[in-house]
């Protein structure tokens, strides 16, 4: 990335070829310039007063899009039943059908006759469960594998 910085007096022009000697020329230091951590989508344990202890799949917004199918006597075997999904998640097949008693829409993620993952909500329509459940796979399977979210309290 090319950035153009001019000073106080318009003849005299700055080019850099990277940021971060722009940053150092702006601030008067040596320090390395970061990046801000973009938000992702990712794993969160927690445990909740009323269910134990879970996953759930958050995406950049912050929104929940899946959660597991049961709950867990610890954040250990929790973390096993992650790892579990992330690898056999080419394996699995979708059920989206109608639940509850207002019949809506909600898809589940079921790998040899258990069901692994559920979506956090239901849907009015059957497009927007469809759609929702092809993000979560497609998110699940970009996400970071080689570190466990920590264990969070609600």
């Amino acid at each position: 990335m090319s950035v153009i910085a001019t000073s106080a007096t318009p003849s005299i022009s700055l080019s850099f070829t990277r940021e971060h000697d722009y940053f150092k020329a702006r601030s008067g230091c040596a320090r390395r310039w970061e990046k801000p951590n973009m938000a992702v989508a990712r794993f969160q344990i927690y445990r909740s007063a009323a269910t134990g202890v879970t996953w759930r799949f958050l995406s950049a917004n912050n929104r929940s899009i899946g959660q597991a199918a049961d709950t867990f006597d610890d954040a250990s075997s929790c973390a096993v039943a992650l790892r579990d999904l992330r690898d056999r998640l080419a394996s699995a097949s979708v059920i989206i059908n109608r639940e509850g008693p207002k019949q809506l829409w909600a898809w589940r993620i079921r790998i040899a006759d258990q069901d692994l993952a559920v979506s956090s909500r239901r849907y009015h329509r059957r497009v927007q469960a469809s759609y929702a459940c092809r993000s979560f796979l497609e998110l699940v399977a970009e996400s970071p594998n080689s570190e466990l979210p920590r264990l969070v309290h609600f």
